[in-house]
């Protein structure tokens, strides 16, 4: 509870990144919820592999993304989604 208010009062500040943080909080929150539910249906060998598999996938599209970025010479995600249009 104290982490959460001390949190809450930095979401609250005029911080720069405010809305990236809480977009942050918003998705770790949604797994920490939702993953004991997954562990229970899948097992812990299948959620475990599933887990592996989305952390390979992810890495993979963040290094295209750096690639693509690099490539365009790109500073923004919205200019380099306007760079592959």
């Amino acid at each position: 509870l104290i982490m959460h208010l001390s949190f809450s009062k930095f979401l609250q500040s005029n911080f720069p990144h405010k809305s990236v943080l809480s977009l942050s909080n918003a998705i770790v929150g949604a797994s920490v919820l939702s993953m004991p539910y997954c562990f229970q249906e899948c097992g812990i060998i299948l959620a475990t592999l599933l887990m592996i598999t989305c952390a390979i996938i992810t890495s993979y599209s963040c290094k295209i993304l750096i690639a693509s970025a690099q490539a365009t010479h790109s500073t923004t995600y919205e200019y380099l989604g306007l760079r592959a249009m």
